[in-house]
């Protein structure tokens, strides 16, 4: 097929574009993985088309301070048309019943008022069991009802890291904290953090996250400034580090130490290099914007050592919002010396066009919560990740044509769980288009809505195969069946009007389903800690495992 034969495609291209602004209700993407060749499309058109993009689409002219339509259709349709919060749906036949913790990023005025509480333990009916005044991007629960979050203060820097992370018990008390020991900018924690012993913050049998001892893992930025091989303007970097009880760092990593490993091809580094990523008067790039960090744990292609060094249960996963993709680090060096520690030595992305293996898995864009499914869970193994759809990415729209971001755009999410060695989708859930009231009951609930949150949001496998997620732009949190049956479904109440502007003020960031026996048999806050409560909390590891089934931690799985 000749050259000429493909002059029609700006033509249609633009009218796929206009139609994707003028109809946002319809599930839509463009640059979704794939390739133009450049024997398809002449270099002047690449150029004129490339700039009409750029100036029409992405940011065309208008009033300072208003949007522009491209921006305004990320949002999508409305996912809660009636207005109606709390539960939506309860099939307790279908559910794995427990607590949820929501890491509501509204908040809640804390009762007594104190401040403002953003982590909100609900049950099974939506009614608040708990709140904590502590931040909540994430808080995260372990057995006997600690939760860790952040004290509600920012860093010194500027930035959105939190100064100090902090555990409390039931009743609000600091068990444990860690703020650098009052160095400025403290922990500057931001997005993810998991305690030792379990290794992605969520209930797993056997995998006990450790209460009064272990390590932590601290996800966090760096200031490196202008790094003249990567960007012209200062990097926002993401940095990884592990802290023993007492606050010692034993592990320290930094994105920009690895950039070479990261898979960009030169339209992509072109793009790092000159565009800014990031809103003024900010005048640093948030070139990767890492919302996620967890390790490996246990799993099948490790085993007891004999099996995939990639997948060393000390390793770490994480991913990259801003740049498509996710990465395992390693935490030791290669018997062979194919690679050193802290080297990336696994990824999915940053390209998912047909010349990439990721291609079968389909672009991935604005993603979070990547991590392997713990041990003892339907699924163990695979990688869980929510594909958040919206714009990111750094690409070129058109071959010659300069690298530029945002370069890929989706307006539905999908969550995604794939087989790390073959990339084949083990299942998948989408809902990209608003049905409305198909059963006439006067709500629009479960799949009458569209799947959508370009910003925030996660998902957890259940003991019972279902899968919790949490749409975190409009603060829904819903229980699917591997059928994809919603058989769970709230919508947060909580909104305090401090909520980010770029989400809704009902917004959760993310929400985790809780055994109920991770809470105190007696929620005695009167000062004398019950006795079931102590003991769980100094029970030795021989009695956990007993207790959680006899699970034991030499065995080979």
């Amino acid at each position: 097929m000749g050259k000429g034969t493909f002059r029609t495609l700006p033509v249609l291209l633009l009218a796929v574009l206009t139609a994707v602004v003028l109809s946002p209700a319809v599930g839509h993407s463009f640059w979704y993985g794939n390739e133009i060749s450049t024997e398809h499309i002449d270099e002047l058109t690449a150029e004129n088309l490339h700039q009409y993009i750029v100036e029409n689409i992405l940011d065309p002219p208008r009033p300072p301070g208003t949007p522009s339509p491209f921006a305004d259709s990320l949002r999508g349709v409305d996912n809660n048309p009636d207005g109606i919060t709390g539960l939506r749906i309860y099939k307790p036949e279908k559910t794995w019943d427990g607590y949820t913790l929501l890491s509501s990023l509204g908040g809640h005025l804390c009762d007594p008022p104190r401040g403002i509480c953003n982590a909100i333990l609900i049950d099974m009916n939506g009614e608040m069991v708990k709140e904590w005044l502590l931040g909540a991007v994430p808080a995260k629960m372990l057995p006997g009802g600690d939760v860790i979050g952040s004290v509600p203060e920012r860093n010194d820097t500027g930035f959105r890291g939190s100064k100090t992370l902090q555990q409390q018990d039931w009743c609000g008390n600091e068990v444990w904290r860690y703020d650098n020991f009052g160095e400025p900018g403290g922990a500057d924690w931001h997005h993810d953090h998991e305690r030792e012993g379990n290794p992605v913050g969520y209930y797993a049998p056997g995998l006990r996250p450790y209460t009064d001892w272990g390590k932590t893992l601290i996800l966090s930025h760096g200031y490196p400034g202008v790094i003249g091989t990567i960007s012209t303007f200062p990097l926002l970097d993401d940095r990884i580090y592990e802290i023993d009880w007492d606050g010692t760092i034993l592990f320290d990593w930094y994105a920009k130490d690895h950039f070479d490993q990261m898979g960009f091809h030169a339209e992509a580094r072109d793009a790092i290099m000159n565009i800014q990523v990031g809103r003024p008067p900010t005048t640093t790039t948030d070139w990767q914007h890492f919302n996620s960090a967890s390790y490996l744990g246990p799993n099948k292609w490790y085993g007891c050592g004999q099996g995939d060094l990639r997948f060393h249960p000390d390793n770490i996963i994480f991913d990259s919002r801003t740049a498509n993709y996710m990465g395992i680090i390693a935490r030791y060096d290669h018997p062979e010396g194919k690679w050193q520690a802290g080297d990336i030595i696994w990824k999915v992305g940053p390209h998912f066009s047909a010349s990439y293996p990721e291609h079968k898995i389909g672009q991935i864009i604005g993603l979070h919560m990547a991590h392997m499914i713990p041990r003892g869970l339907p699924g163990a193994g695979n990688i869980l990740v929510f594909d958040n759809g919206g714009i990111a990415g750094f690409d070129s729209f058109l071959p010659g044509m300069p690298g530029y971001y945002p370069a890929t755009y989706r307006n539905y999410s999908r969550v995604i769980e794939f087989d790390p060695i073959t990339l084949d989708i083990v299942w998948e859930y989408m809902d990209p288009v608003q049905e409305g009231d198909v059963n006439g009951d006067g709500e629009v609930k479960g799949d009458e809505r569209k799947f959508y949150s370009n910003l925030i949001s996660g998902a957890q496998r259940l003991k019972n195969g279902n899968t919790l997620i949490t749409e975190g732009h409009g603060g829904r949190v819903f229980e699917v069946t591997y059928e994809g049956e919603i058989v769970w479904e709230y919508i947060s109440p909580y909104e305090d009007g401090r909520a980010p502007r770029a989400t809704d003020p009902n917004s959760v960031y993310r929400a985790y389903r809780v055994p109920y026996w991770w809470v105190p048999k007696y929620n005695n806050c009167d000062g004398e800690d019950p006795p079931w409560h102590w003991g769980y909390r100094h029970w030795g590891h021989w009695d956990w495992n007993r207790y959680n089934g006899g699970y034991n931690s030499n065995t080979c799985y």
